[in-house]
């Protein structure tokens, strides 16, 4: 993989992240931690929850931008769950229970780029890839 290529993927993943980051504010303001189906029902629960997401996150993505093979397959990884699959349980949640403020809603609006941005981090990653 060219150093273009390498530029290209963390770019993207970056701008991954931000929504990443971005779709957390959501939640807390949408209340998502009240959902009696979670195991945190607390924002200090939620928050350490989110925090240990976005590190691992962060994490990936440095390791990504110091060529590091494990940094690829972390941050691709993560965009699979944080992004694609995360987009799908709230869209179906807030569908199913008509709930956004403390429901499965809460996360919809800021899931759409989110999802967005990881398809296109996954697609180039794949296309990309050695």
């Amino acid at each position: 993989m060219t150093k273009t290529n390498e530029d290209k993927l963390v770019f993207i993943y970056a701008v991954f992240f931000t929504f990443q980051v971005l779709h957390i504010f959501e939640e807390i303001w949408g209340r998502t931690y009240e959902m009696t189906i979670l195991p945190f029902h607390r924002l200090e629960n939620y928050l350490i929850a989110a925090s240990m997401v976005v590190l691992a996150s962060g994490l990936a993505m440095a390791l990504m931008a110091l060529g590091k093979p494990l940094g690829k397959k972390l941050t691709f990884i993560i965009a699979m769950v944080s992004g694609i699959l995360n987009f799908f349980v709230h869209s179906i949640g807030w569908i199913a229970t008509g709930n956004y403020f403390a429901g499965p809603g809460a996360g919809t609006i800021t899931g759409v780029p989110l999802f967005i941005s990881a398809i296109y981090f996954v697609t180039s990653t794949w296309k990309i890839s050695d």
